[in-house]
């Protein structure tokens, strides 16, 4: 067996035992991290449950963020912290950059501006939902546009934005 099969073996367990055990959130980072350690010395794609191949370090980076964000959340046996939303965008922007397809990457960045929203960091979020831009459809690109446009305080970039959509 290889440390690569070892990574899928690593990753596959931790997801049980994430299910299993889904308020130890301390518990999930630790071992979502410590399979991405190994998945990034040696890359390895598991298939998801929904029967995608997906690269092992992109998968363990977007369990970890999402342990992170549940800390904070109301019932989650964890006090607030600020730092839980700063380390979860942190890790949902390092699976952007290790997502292999259009909608992998528009998912982690989905996830990094809604930390960011919840931080009340309008401009942390503008600039994460604009680099969602290359990635949403069409038809879906106005109202992201306009979204963003709203909330951004810097009038160039604001314009800028504008003239892609021609508004």
């Amino acid at each position: 067996m290889t440390m690569g099969q070892n990574a899928v073996l690593a990753y596959q367990y931790a997801k049980e035992i994430s299910k299993s055990s889904p308020r130890q959130l301390d518990r999930i980072v630790d071992m979502f991290s410590k399979v991405a350690e190994i998945a990034h010395a040696f890359p390895q794609t598991v298939m998801t449950d929904k029967g995608i191949s997906c690269d092992v370090e992109y998968l363990c980076y977007r369990e970890i963020a999402r342990a992170r964000r549940k800390m904070n959340e109301i019932g989650s046996g964890y006090h607030f912290d600020m730092k839980n939303y700063h380390e979860s965008a942190r890790y949902y922007h390092k699976a952007f950059e290790l997502a292999a397809t259009p909608e992998e990457k528009l998912t982690s960045l989905d996830g990094e501006a809604s930390c960011y929203w919840n931080l009340g960091n309008k401009q942390k979020w503008c600039d994460v939902k604009e680099q969602q831009i290359d990635y949403i459809s069409e038809k879906d690109r106005l109202k992201t546009v306009l979204e963003i446009a709203r909330e951004q305080k810097n009038e160039e970039r604001k314009n800028n934005l504008l003239r892609l959509v021609k508004v």
